[in-house]
């Protein structure tokens, strides 16, 4: 399997954690997207709950840009990559989000009903501006 890091080197990681108790859809980081700007965005995610019967992998990428007047928008759908797996629920996943209240790219993170899981969330970007 090839590495996000791999394919993207020159990119500057960040890590977060968070922790969800439920399956509402939480932001972990959001990326603020300036007029005539356009990003790509890659996730690797690991999450796993307190006995380790939820345990879980994602590697996910996105593009986004936004034009002059105009609200951030997803250029392309969402991949999750070979190597995403999860012991849980399919309710569990990591989603990026075009969210046009604040400009942003939103990564946000879901658990599962009724079970405290603990995410490590890697992000990294890089953009182009006209």
């Amino acid at each position: 399997m090839v590495e996000f890091n791999s394919i993207f080197p020159h990119a500057k990681w960040r890590k977060y954690t968070k922790t969800t108790t439920d399956n509402t859809a939480t932001t972990v980081t959001s990326i603020n997207v300036a007029v005539e700007q356009t990003y790509r965005v890659l996730v690797e995610a690991t999450a796993r709950n307190s006995d380790g019967s939820i345990n879980a992998s994602f590697y996910t990428r996105g593009s986004f840009y936004r034009n002059t007047g105009g609200n951030v928008t997803a250029l392309s759908n969402q991949v999750n990559a070979p190597g995403t797996d999860a012991t849980a629920a399919s309710t569990i996943e990591v989603t990026l989000v075009a969210n046009t209240s604040t400009q942003a790219i939103d990564v946000k993170v879901t658990g599962q009903t009724s079970q405290t899981i603990k995410w490590t969330v890697n992000v990294a970007y890089e953009k182009v501006s006209h």
